[in-house]
C-alpha cells in the first residue's frame, strides 16, 4: 500500500519508515493546535520530507501518509486561513471608513496649520498600513491555494509536484510578507511617534477645545488617533499569527500616552 508498505519488506527499511512516520506524526499540526497560519509552510515541508524519506526506502509511488491526521490538519488550517482573511477584511473595512471620515472635514481642517501637518503624517501611516494589508491578504490567499493542493494530494487528485510547487511559493510568500511586516511595524511606530509630536507641539487639542468642548474636529481627531493605533494593533496581531512573537511596542505605548496626556490637559476645563 504505497512506499511505506514496500519499505516494510526489510527490517532496516521498516525501522526507517516507522521513524519517518513517527516524526511526521509529531510535526504535523492537528485541529487542536494553535491558529498560526504560517504553520502551513512547516506542514508542507514535513510532507516533502516524508515523501523523500519513503521514496529512498521504497519504490516510486505515492507515500502512505497518515491520511486521517493530515486531513484534520488541513481542515483546521483552512478554517484558520478563512478566519485570518475575515480579520484582514475587517481591518480593510475600518481603514476605508477611517479614510472616508478624514476626508469628510478636509476643507475645514485645511484652515488650521497644525491639523494640516497632523493629517499629512496620518495619511502616511494609513498608506503604510494599507500597503501591508495588500501583502497580508496575498499571503493568506497563497496559503489557501496551497491547502487546496495539499488536500488534493491526500485525496490522490494532485501529484506531489503540485504540492512541492505550492510549498515553494508559500515559503517565498511567507518570507516576503514577514520582511514587509517588520518594515511596516518600524515605519508605523515612527509615524505614530511623529503624530504624537505634532499633536503635542501644535497643541492641537488645546486649539480645538478652547472655545468648544464638543468640537466635532476634536472628536474626528480622536477618531483618527484610534484608527492609527488600531492599525498598529493589526500589525502586532500579524506578528503573533505569523509565529514571530510579540514585537517591541514600547514606542507605541509612549506615543499613545503622550496623545492621551495632551487631550487630558486640553479638556481639563471641560469637566
Amino acid at each position: 500500500t504505497g512506499w511505506a508498505g514496500q519499505a516494510s519488506r526489510s527490517t532496516p527499511s521498516r525501522v526507517a519508515a516507522q521513524r519517518a512516520l513517527a516524526q511526521f506524526l509529531v510535526a504535523v499540526p492537528t485541529a487542536g493546535d494553535t491558529g498560526n497560519v504560517s504553520v502551513l509552510v512547516d506542514t508542507l515541508a514535513q510532507v516533502e520530507k516524508l515523501h523523500s524519506t519513503l521514496g529512498v526506502i521504497g519504490a516510486p509511488g505515492q507515500p502512505d501518509v497518515p491520511s486521517v491526521l493530515l486531513e484534520q490538519g488541513v481542515r483546521h488550517m483552512q478554517e484558520t486561513a478563512r478566519k485570518e482573511l475575515s480579520i484582514l477584511g475587517q481591518y480593510r473595512y475600518h481603514s476605508t471608513s477611517a479614510k472616508a471620515a478624514a476626508r469628510s472635514k478636509a476643507d475645514v481642517r485645511a484652515q488650521r496649520q497644525a491639523l494640516v501637518e497632523m493629517d499629512r503624517v496620518w495619511w502616511q501611516l494609513r498608506e503604510e498600513l494599507d500597503s501591508y494589508l495588500d501583502v497580508a491578504q496575498d499571503q493568506v490567499q497563497t496559503y489557501q491555494a496551497a491547502f487546496t493542493e495539499l488536500k488534493g494530494y491526500r485525496q490522490c487528485s494532485s501529484g506531489f509536484a503540485q504540492v512541492k510547487a505550492a510549498y515553494a511559493l508559500a515559503t517565498k510568500t511567507r518570507t516576503d510578507a514577514h520582511t514587509r511586516l517588520r518594515t511596516s511595524w518600524r515605519r508605523c511606530q515612527a509615524l505614530l511617534g511623529e503624530l504624537a509630536a505634532v499633536i503635542e507641539d501644535g497643541d492641537v487639542f488645546g486649539e480645538l477645545l478652547a472655545g468648544d468642548c464638543g468640537s466635532a474636529l476634536a472628536q474626528q481627531t480622536i477618531g483618527q488617533v484610534r484608527a492609527a493605533t488600531g492599525g498598529i494593533q493589526m500589525l502586532r496581531h500579524r506578528h503573533e499569527v505569523g509565529g514571530l512573537g510579540s514585537p517591541d511596542d514600547r514606542l507605541t505605548h509612549e506615543a499613545v500616552q503622550r496623545i492621551a496626556d495632551s487631550f487630558a490637559k486640553a479638556s481639563a476645563h471641560c469637566k
